[in-house]
């Protein structure tokens, strides 16, 4: 097992890319689980071209956050700006927000980062017992 130091090389680089690719949301929307608060949003923009995404801003204590979105029950094409709808926010820390419910939200995210990781152990595992390429010569 890792008899080539390009097998090194790879596994390191397959592990860098599986960390930097990872989902930092999880814990956010774990923490937007134990605390949110809900406000009205408003739709500032969309691009239904790019998987139906609004953009929206709201507002906590008079100061304006905003984020977007994938997840509306409103078709995006009927989405205009000024469309207002629910989101979800953590109160100490408003920029993490979310219009899913924070448990589905929490729940999306980890299912993505797990498929993510499950998908890089295959292929660090395929580095690892893939085959020489190396022609062996018998004398």
């Amino acid at each position: 097992m890792l008899k080539r130091p390009s097998q090194y090389v790879m596994t390191v680089l397959v592990l860098v890319v599986i960390a930097l690719t990872g989902d930092n949301r999880v814990g956010g929307y774990k923490q937007l689980v134990d605390s949110h608060a809900t406000t009205t949003a408003s739709a500032t923009s969309t691009a239904c071209w790019n998987h139906n995404e609004v953009k929206y801003e709201f507002e906590v204590k008079g100061r304006k956050y905003s984020g977007n979105t994938y997840w509306l029950d409103t078709p995006c094409d009927g989405i205009k700006p000024g469309y207002q709808f629910s989101v979800n926010y953590d109160p100490l820390n408003p920029t993490l927000n979310a219009t899913m419910a924070p448990d589905e939200a929490y729940s999306f995210h980890l299912d993505h980062l797990l498929v993510r990781i499950a998908a890089g152990v295959f292929v660090i595992v395929g580095f690892l017992f893939a085959p020489s390429r190396r022609k062996r010569r018998f004398i």
